[in-house]
């Protein structure tokens, strides 16, 4: 027995049998011995394979994190949430960037700004070094449009797709605007 010991809290799922899945009859005896599973036989357990790349599994530099175009995976609407450092935008970047390669149109509402330079490779020098590890070269999202409300600064005013917008309320449906408004039932009739 080695020297250490740890705890390990385990469901067991059932048994696999022809490619089938099948309800466990029997728990395991005790001091059964225990495999892990090798690269390929984890990529396929977790199903991790699919036409978007996302990222790497932790703990295998070598297996990449795919989800297939389906919309009960990647729905139309999607939100990524995490602690601040943590990848959202990263991950965001790159979903942009995946989704663009399969011809599916991403728009992204940045209030914020941080994504007006998606264009434009990477300069940070930590990413440039993790991308080079796992044989990666920064580049940008190609084919984007910047759209920014007139009398607004874009944050990257030198982009040559960037094209002021606004909503002109002549153009505007009278129902919109008593919703946007709410206007209570008086308000409607009179507008």
């Amino acid at each position: 027995m080695p020297r250490y010991h740890g705890r390990v809290q385990v469901e067991i799922i059932g048994e696999e049998a022809d490619a089938v899945l099948n309800p466990p009859r029997f728990r395991p005896l005790p001091n059964s011995p225990v495999f892990a599973l090798d690269t390929q036989e984890t990529e396929e357990k977790l199903k991790l394979i699919g036409a978007i790349q996302i990222g790497l599994a932790v703990g295998y530099e070598d297996m990449p994190v795919a989800i297939p175009i389906r919309k009960d995976v990647l729905p139309r609407h999607l939100g990524i949430l995490g602690t601040t450092g943590g990848g959202k935008s990263t991950t965001v970047s790159r979903l942009i960037y995946a989704t663009q390669q399969q011809g599916i149109a991403t728009i992204v509402f940045d209030t914020e700004g941080e994504y007006t330079q998606i264009m434009e490779p990477t300069q940070d020098p930590k990413m440039i070094t993790n991308l080079k590890k796992h044989r990666m070269e920064p580049m940008g999202v190609g084919n984007v449009g910047l759209y920014h409300l007139i009398g607004r600064e874009t944050t990257n005013p030198d982009y040559q797709d960037n094209k002021d917008f606004s909503l002109e309320y002549s153009n505007l449906s009278p129902y919109a605007v008593i919703e946007i408004l709410g206007m209570n039932e008086a308000q409607q009739e009179r507008f």
